[in-house]
């Protein structure tokens, strides 16, 4: 009885490490899927080099909300009339950063890109884009590269930059100030003490 008890006993802690085993070994997207996001985004990228608005939107989930493909829809139309944009994205598709939102549906991916255009450009800024998985394919769900890569947010970052530069700088030069008076004011002092021990009394 107490034999059975053992083999029991062992046979469930094999059964909780194996479990606990496949967790740890788990990713959010097998290579297939990896390989299968990288095509979407590097469509996603050709697209917009190319100006081609209607294969990007063959990209957007048909579950996206119709408001968010609506002001997409309408930004690419406005963007293209002024001028075409370089733009490159780099996903970080690492399994420790892919983030799974709902499970087996979608997947948050973040990353960094570049992009440029008539009289502006940036690089390195981060986007996000959630992707979703209808029937065997993904779609992007929702982005927030467009937003990120409006000329307004851009001159908003680098005002914002020089705003923080220009803070850091006055409270240097105040620092440096301060210091330079604190250095006058005890050179005063010595030069004080030094006078005042050499005009008193003197014992011979």
């Amino acid at each position: 009885m107490v034999r059975i008890k053992k083999i029991v006993f062992v046979g469930v802690l094999l059964v909780c490490v194996l479990a606990l085993a496949g967790g740890a070994l788990a990713t959010p997207l097998t290579p297939q899927e990896k390989e299968q996001v990288r095509w979407l985004l590097g469509s996603f990228e050709t697209y917009l080099e190319q100006g081609n608005v209607p294969g990007i939107l063959e990209l957007l989930s048909p579950n996206m909300p119709q408001d968010e493909r609506d002001a997409i829809t309408n930004d690419l139309y406005s963007r293209f009339a002024s001028g075409g944009i370089d733009f490159e994205f780099q996903a970080n598709l690492t399994d420790e950063k892919i983030i799974e939102l709902e499970p087996g549906i979608k997947y948050e991916i973040t990353g960094r890109f570049s992009v440029s255009a008539p009289n502006w450009n940036l690089s390195g800024l981060k986007a996000t884009f959630v992707l979703e998985r209808v029937g065997p394919y993904f779609y992007i769900y929702h982005t927030d590269v467009f937003e990120k890569m409006n000329p307004g947010e851009v001159f908003k970052i680098v005002g914002l930059i020089f705003g923080i530069v220009g803070v850091l700088g006055i409270f240097f030069l105040v620092a440096v100030v301060v210091v330079i008076l604190l250095i006058i004011r005890n050179q005063k002092k010595k030069k004080a003490m030094v006078s005042a021990g050499s005009d008193g009394p003197s014992t011979v």
